[in-house]
């Protein structure tokens, strides 16, 4: 899960709540885990919930930088 949100930050465009990783790139993370280009959107998935969800905790959503 890190490696997946490490790559999607990577490609993340500021202020696109629903960016996507380039195909080629789902591919290549598919490729090196073994998996299907789905198992790693559901990994990306996943692991972006159990992210707002912690940030949400701390109340640290939407632009708080403090």
């Amino acid at each position: 899960e890190r490696e997946v949100l490490r790559v999607t930050a990577l490609y993340a465009k500021a202020g696109d709540a629903h960016s996507r990783l380039p195909n080629a790139v789902s591919q290549d993370l598919a490729t090196r885990w073994g998996t299907t280009n789905d198992n790693i959107r559901a990994i990306r998935v996943r692991a972006m919930k159990k992210l707002k969800s912690f940030l949400s905790a701390r109340g640290r959503e939407k632009g708080d930088v403090s």
